[in-house]
């Protein structure tokens, strides 16, 4: 069996957060360059370069969410899970894989979408080839 190869081997980091705008506080997922520390994105007055933010919107119909959220098993953590995978990986994954990555690590993330916290992409693709590994 092969292995997942990420198309994009590109260093990266998911941080979960509250958002706050005009709009009012939502939890999103940002894409942050190499592999920062939380030291590094402690001073709330610096600012921190982001790549770009998961969208919502590519997320697959049968996972019904309004938000991205985190800390527990339900449909926003699922989103979750499928965004980060889908952006690790380059590719949409199979729906046993978004299950078990949600159960195992975005519901540890936090309590129930308030807590921020990162995690890096090499983590994410060691845990899905473990995962299609351990699907033999």
């Amino acid at each position: 069996m092969k292995l997942v190869t990420p198309a994009d081997t590109t260093e990266r980091t998911y941080r979960g957060r509250t958002k706050v705008d005009g709009r009012g506080a939502a939890e999103v997922i940002d894409v942050l360059p190499g592999n920062p520390e939380w030291q590094d994105l402690k001073n709330a007055h610096q600012q921190h370069q982001v790549l770009r933010e998961l969208d919502l919107n590519t997320v697959s119909a049968d996972l019904p969410a309004d938000t991205f959220t985190w800390g527990y098993y339900g449909n926003g953590p699922l989103a979750t899970s499928e965004a980060i995978l889908s952006d690790a990986l380059g590719q949409v994954p199979a729906r046993d894989m978004v299950h078990d990555f949600c159960r195992e690590v975005v519901s540890q993330l936090g309590i129930y979408g308030r807590d921020p916290w990162l995690l890096s992409w090499h983590l994410v693709v060691r845990w899905a080839q473990a995962w299609q590994t351990n699907q033999t």
